[in-house]
């Protein structure tokens, strides 16, 4: 018995040191990137490519820099030209990056707008099915289980319809939950909301008219000089991107053409 609380000691003495090396390991998990807005995409890949970064990572600055390139006009006259960006990993986040500007540094938050059950349905689509056509679930009719979600996608039946109206409540409700869930951990600089669900873009102008008349309420007050961005890309030369911030009217950069 003593020899076995001795041995269980000694585990856990070296678990605990070995936890302390990884967690100094990782205070150091800030890399710098040598990006601005005036970088092509090429030149992005090839600076990500070379940094220690994951591949969830690159993909955060990929599309953070896509997006803010939308804005680039508005950010200028705001922070200056960007000089830089610091990638933050765990524990250093939140922030996902630290962006440099000429006139002063700004956290920023990239997450996606994807509600459940739609990243299911991509990964069942893209390994089980690619060359099918499926329908999308409605999300005022949501999907539990695997199986409900496959079915949904192959049904055409009356089942798989649903109200507009309902749709657009659900997409509000799913979109002002994410941004109360990151206003937890940011309540400064910019959050990005990248739409990787791809709606179509007049869906995404409703969501975005919807949630600018919820940001102006009372109840939104905490939301400060947050500055909210609700960025879709449909592909390499269309986008809708909007700007939100408690006190000024909805913005928009969009390019369908």
């Amino acid at each position: 018995m003593v020899y076995y609380r001795h041995a269980k000691k000694v585990a856990y003495s070296f678990i605990t040191a070995r936890r302390r090396v990884i967690a100094q390991i990782n205070l150091m998990a800030i890399t710098h990137l040598h990006l601005t807005l005036e970088h092509d995409d090429n030149a992005i890949m090839n600076e990500l490519r070379s940094a220690e970064i994951d591949g969830r990572g690159q993909n955060g600055v990929f599309h953070t820099l896509d997006a803010l390139k939308v804005w680039k006009d508005w950010l200028d006259s705001k922070y200056g030209p960007l000089t830089s960006i610091d990638h933050h990993s765990n524990p250093d986040d939140p922030p996902d990056m630290q962006l440099h500007f000429v006139k002063g540094h700004v956290p920023l938050e990239h997450t996606e707008l994807k509600p459940h059950p739609f990243g299911m349905v991509d990964a069942i689509h893209h390994r089980e099915c690619p060359d099918q056509c499926v329908t999308v679930p409605s999300l005022s009719k949501k999907p539990k289980t695997r199986k409900e979600i496959t079915d949904a996608m192959f049904s055409l039946d009356a089942d798989a319809w649903a109200d507009s109206a309902d749709e657009r409540k659900e997409w509000l409700s799913e979109f002002k939950t994410l941004v109360r869930r990151k206003m937890r951990k940011q309540k400064t600089g910019i959050l990005l909301v990248q739409d990787t669900a791809l709606r179509m873009p007049s869906d995404v102008r409703d969501l975005a008219i919807s949630f600018q008349q919820e940001v102006q309420l009372p109840a939104m007050s905490d939301l400060g000089q947050l500055i909210i961005l609700l960025h879709s890309r449909l592909n390499i030369v269309q986008h809708v991107s909007f700007l939100f911030q408690r006190g000024t009217d909805l913005q928009e950069r969009s390019k369908l053409r």
